[in-house]
């Protein structure tokens, strides 16, 4: 039945005319058109979403290929049918703006007219599948929404260009893919894996520069293949993905894949995207995926949590939590994922190094590119694993910085820093408090605290670093440590400041008071050291 549907509402109205005509005065159009007024009515009028269904159909069958019509169609699906409704609807709405793109209605020149309807069914359905999850029974129609609503985005890029609903500021159709992917990531349901496109090279054929490549399917015997001509660099790198996709669905332990992908989505970035007091327009990561997440890890399901991370990477390459997540899965997983997961670390250092602040950013939501968590595992594990690595292949020194975490305080504190990334703030803070307990000089004693205040900053607890940063900064004053220990003020002063202003993120009209201490505090941090002050305004 469903696919019948699809088939029917995809054909042409007529081979002279196959988007039909523009309606006006249409029973079928009339009737759709009344209950779609329905929805959100002040007077509790109820929605005769069956009436939606046959008339829309009728329309887009016999009548007119009109957007509107078949967004409502879509809308009519889901609350008839529900997921499985959905899924049928968004095929029906990409078959229409694919195959009927320059002949639709409303016409071509109304670009943003045909934009509208997309608006109002990620503003009317985004909240509706929030607050009603699906159960596992589903599951398959879940995941089959979650494909199709990828295909009708990618889609509504292409056709639409700069005027695609997925750039606008209103609901937003990325909101909606965002929650049915949060949904289709907790269902345990295997997939049957695609067939995939393999890079092969002729046997008669030399390794020369081509922009041909030979194909495979997934499921055959190598052959020559069919040749392939790549059309623009966006299409080399898709194949490039389908190819990593098929060699780690081979075999998840392959390094290659791994590094493929992220060749495609980080190496051709050129510069930090734009931010406003770090906050990005980049759509943002909902909640209800983080949670999903948190749920694989909670219950230990280490080869699910590698399968979803891994796929949702494509869809947000700069959600870094995701790195840090494969990280964890590989580990837990075992020996052989250890060259993999150090092909993760590698790529994650060199993004971090190629742009400082990266990690600092955050996307339209307020949600971070990267958590407290995930900072630390950068610090405490990346960078310190890659530079080791590298010294040992190469015979070069490791770096001071590097080095000295094997001494002293700097060591402890990064052995606190792994604890965190593991999921353990407070085991991390006992272990740095039991230190500054037993600490006799009073210099040791600044630096633990210290230590201690940015453990908690860095760990997304701006509200627990703040009294203590206070507090050292006071003794700062106290005994002249800008003119006796400049590095020891300006760590201080700069923890301060980005303590500062995360708190004051939460805080719709700072008052002139707050404004007055951070300006203080940035004065004093300028006098001492502008390249943080610098750095710590432009984060």
């Amino acid at each position: 039945m469903s696919t019948d549907l699809i088939k029917q509402v995809s054909e042409p109205i007529s081979a002279d005319n196959p988007a039909g005509n523009q309606l006006e005065d249409d029973p079928d159009y009339d009737k759709i058109n009344t209950e779609i007024q329905k929805v959100g009515s002040l007077h509790g009028e109820v929605v005769d979403w069956g009436e939606v269904v046959r008339a829309g159909t009728a329309i887009l069958t016999q009548k007119s290929k009109d957007i509107s019509v078949a967004i409502w169609l879509c809308m009519g699906l889901y609350q008839t049918q529900g997921y499985k409704g959905l899924s049928i609807g968004l095929e029906i709405c990409s078959n229409i703006i694919d195959k009927f793109w320059e002949v639709l209605y409303p016409p071509l020149k109304r670009i943003r007219g045909r934009a509208a309807p997309i608006i109002w069914l990620s503003a009317r359905l985004t909240p509706l599948v929030t607050e009603k999850a699906p159960t596992n029974s589903d599951a398959e129609a879940v995941i089959s929404c979650a494909t199709n609503l990828e295909k009708f985005v990618e889609l509504l890029d292409a056709k639409f260009g700069d005027n695609s609903p997925t750039k606008s500021d209103a609901p937003n159709i990325l909101d909606l893919r965002k929650v049915i992917q949060s949904y289709a990531i907790k269902f345990k349901v295997e997939e049957k894996p695609a067939q995939a496109e393999v890079i092969e090279k002729p046997p008669e054929q030399q390794a020369t520069p081509s922009t041909t490549v030979t194909t495979a399917s997934a499921t055959s015997p190598p052959t020559t293949g069919q040749a392939v001509e790549f059309t623009s660099v966006d299409s080399a790198y898709q194949f490039i993905m389908r190819a990593a996709n098929f060699l780690r669905e081979n075999k998840p332990d392959n390094p290659i894949p791994y590094k493929l992908s992220r060749i495609v989505k980080w190496y051709p970035m050129t510069k930090l995207p734009p931010a406003t007091d770090g906050k990005t327009q980049i759509p943002g990561i909902l909640p209800q995926l983080v949670q999903a997440f948190q749920n694989l890890i909670n219950s230990a399901e280490w080869d699910i949590l590698l399968k979803q991370s891994e796929a949702n990477f494509p869809n947000a390459p700069l959600w870094f939590d995701l790195q840090r997540f494969i990280d964890r899965a590989m580990t837990e997983l075992g020996a052989s994922y250890e060259s993999a997961r150090q092909v993760i670390r590698e790529e994650m250092a060199n993004l971090v190094r190629r742009f400082p602040g990266i990690l600092d950013l955050q996307f339209k939501n307020g949600i971070p590119f990267a958590d407290g968590q995930t900072k630390m595992w950068v610090e405490a594990e990346v960078l310190p694993s890659v530079a080791t690595t590298i010294s040992e292949s190469s015979g070069a020194k490791v770096s001071e910085e590097t080095t000295s975490k094997k001494d002293g305080i700097a060591e402890i504190v990064a052995e606190a820093r792994r604890i965190v990334a593991g999921g353990k703030l407070e085991d991390a803070l006992s272990l740095l408090n039991g230190h500054l307990i037993n600490a006799s000089l009073r210099r040791d004693q600044f630096l633990w605290r210290l230590n201690l205040a940015k453990l908690c900053l860095d760990a997304g607890n701006a509200k627990l670093a703040l009294p203590q940063l206070e507090s050292l900064d006071e003794e700062v004053r106290q005994f002249s440590l800008e003119q006796w220990e400049p590095d020891l003020a300006v760590d201080v002063l700069r923890s301060l400041l980005q303590c500062r202003k995360k708190l004051m993120q939460d805080i719709k009209q700072p008052s002139p008071e707050l404004m007055s201490i951070i300006n203080e505090l940035y004065s004093r941090l300028c006098r001492l050291d502008v390249v943080s002050a610098l750095n710590l305004d432009s984060a």
